[in-house]
């Protein structure tokens, strides 16, 4: 039952490892959002519509001082003036043409010139200010019905925005770049446009053309000083960022933003690891105080510990939900949205990997609810060999009492396997270390090393060791006789004691070979003894002796076969009994009997 707790500590040690390792990295750039927004919406409204490009120009570090700057501002005043008569007049042509005329060009025109003028005012207040007056204006309320793709998006929008922060300032510098580029290409237009204009002016003409061409020269003048302002901008704006970018300020800042974030979200991530921690790990104990109580009484019965296991379960499943509870309660009580996002996300990528494997964790639960093909306190054969199932989950342990070996098996290898139950009295392996055993050639060896892979066997007829594969020792027709075996002779004896071979002669060999093993110590250890006609054989008359020892005489056994036959020939010595010789009797064909003889006469 404890290991079923393996699924909620590895989800639990999911979500704390990717908050530990993703959090502190993103969030740091949380704490450089404001100190970037100052700087980094400064090229918005120069490098809007700009593509990064490199500039020979650039690498000049437009002047800083409070002098340049009241220099720039003395040229956007002398630009807002110039609009501003522009709009006067063109106000005044308007007024004064006729009802029928067309009026729709020269609206365009002064939205234009109001959207300049507009422009030319916010600059002048940035760079007055040193600071974006955007950043003041109020967030649009819009009321919008109910849709989960927004929704989602929004929940996904704050990370996102993290995100994007980190690469503010790298982007911010190629819009930049891209638009002083533009900007430049569009003062060399104004360049050309002016000289062609002078040109034409000097070529001379009549007052009308003359005042005409005067007109559009002032027009592109006011246009070339207007990008030429937006230029200086753009390069100050340049200039600042390479400035705010040096290794020495960027040690500052990164010192600056880890002290911030330990104030601030680094205080947050803390307490709500503390709280998810304290949250799990406190139900979990509980849980498991009450689950003891549970099984005070009746421990042993299998109703009530399927019912502490299905408990168990649910419980720390429950305890990995109020954990994540309690993180994201202390997200809450703080505001940080991000945060939550994250942590939401990351519990919902994890659901969907489970949804992937759903019937394969189904069936992991009836195993470790031990109701699946294979179950607790059951045996069940693996290679060959019969193993007891001791605990499930996770990780399953299994052991042989016969081998005295305990494995560690994952919940992998058991899925398929289906276990039975068992009797007391059923052996789990045929022989135990030490034990001695008749092999199917008829030597005996014992058993020096005994486990799941290998088994080392000694032969004590040759003093060899040899060790063969488990599987393989099983198949090889063994008998242990570590509890009891069984020395069996024949002896031949000859057919002129055919009188007394049934009756007398076995009755006489049967007292002797008593005596002996009296003599020997032997007595106690032999359990029967036998001595019987076996059969008349080709040469001699066999009597079957057969002597049963407790398994532990084993180690003695050829010493005992030796013996034996030393005591069967003392018996014969001492009653006159002829042991034959094998005869060899050779069997001939029978002669054939002469044929008729058939007698022709002579004609």
């Amino acid at each position: 039952m404890p290991n079923i707790m393996h699924c909620c500590h590895r989800l639990a040690a999911l979500v704390l490892c990717a908050l530990l390792v993703l959090l502190p990295v993103v969030a740091a750039g949380q704490e450089a959002k404001q100190h970037q927004a100052g700087q980094g919406d400064q090229g918005i409204s120069a490098a809007s519509d700009g593509k990064a490009a490199p500039n020979k120009k650039e690498d000049a570090a437009p002047a800083t001082t409070p002098e340049a700057r009241i220099a720039l501002l003395n040229d956007l005043l002398a630009q807002k003036k110039n609009l501003q008569d522009n709009i006067a007049a063109l106000k005044k042509s308007i007024a004064s043409s006729p009802p029928y005329a067309e009026t729709a060009e020269l609206a365009a025109q002064l939205n234009n010139l109001n959207q300049q003028l507009n422009d030319t005012d916010n600059d002048f207040e940035r760079i007055a200010t040193g600071v974006n007056p955007i950043a003041l204006q109020p967030a649009e309320q819009k009321k919008e019905a109910f849709d989960w793709k927004t929704e989602l998006t929004a929940l996904v929008e704050p990370i996102i925005r993290e995100l994007r922060t980190l690469t503010a300032a790298t982007k911010q510098k190629a819009d930049l770049r891209a638009a002083i580029m533009r900007l430049e290409k569009q003062i060399q237009v104004t360049q050309q446009a002016i000289a062609n204009l002078k040109e034409l002016r000097k070529a001379g003409g009549d007052r009308a053309l003359i005042r005409e061409l005067d007109q559009l020269r002032n027009s592109w003048q006011n246009e070339q000083n207007r990008l030429q302002s937006k230029l200086d901008l753009s390069r100050l704006d340049l200039h600042q960022l390479k400035a705010a970018s040096g290794r020495g300020a960027m040690l500052g800042r990164v010192a600056e933003r880890l002290k911030d974030f330990f104030k601030t979200r680094g205080l947050y991530l803390l307490s709500a690891i503390l709280a998810f921690a304290c949250t799990f790990f406190l139900l979990r104990l509980l849980l498991k105080l009450a689950l003891h109580q549970l099984l005070a009484h009746q421990a042993d019965s299998p109703r009530r510990q399927m019912y502490a296991r299905l408990v168990a379960v649910f419980s720390h499943f429950v305890s990995l939900l109020c954990a994540i509870a309690a993180m994201l309660t202390v997200f809450f009580l703080v505001a940080d949205w991000f945060m939550i996002s994250l942590v939401l996300l990351i519990c919902l990528g994890v659901l969907w990997g489970l949804r992937q494997t759903l019937p394969k964790q189904w069936e992991r639960s009836l195993f470790l609810l031990n109701l699946g093909p294979a179950r607790e306190g059951e045996r069940l054969t693996l290679n060959g060999i019969p193993w007891r199932i001791d605990k499930l989950g996770m990780f399953c342990w299994l052991s042989n009492p016969a081998l005295d070996e305990v494995q560690r098996l994952p919940i992998e290898l058991l899925l398929k396997q289906v276990s039975r139950p068992y009797n007391l009295d059923e052996p789990w392996f045929p022989c135990r270390k030490g034990d001695y055993l008749r092999l199917a050639d008829g030597s005996v060896a014992q058993v020096t090393h005994l486990s799941s892979e290998q088994v080392v066997l000694a032969n004590l007829g040759t003093g060899m060791t040899n060790s063969c594969s488990t599987a393989a020792f099983l198949g090889m027709g063994i008998s242990n006789m570590s509890r009891k075996f069984l020395v069996s002779v024949t002896l031949g004896l000859s057919y002129d004691l055919q009188a007394e071979i049934t009756s007398k002669i076995p009755g006489t060999l049967r007292s002797f070979l008593q005596s002996k093993l009296e003599q020997e110590g032997y007595t106690e250890k032999c359990t029967n003894l036998s001595c019987e006609f076996g059969s008349a054989g080709s040469s001699s008359l066999d009597l079957s002796i057969s002597l049963e020892f407790t398994g532990e005489m084993a180690a003695l056994y050829y010493r005992l076969r030796r013996a034996i036959w030393r005591w069967c020939v003392d018996c014969c010595t001492e009653n006159h009994w002829e042991i034959p010789f094998d005869q060899l009797v050779v069997h001939g064909a029978p002669a054939a009997e002469p044929g008729p003889v058939l007698v022709h006469e002579a004609a």
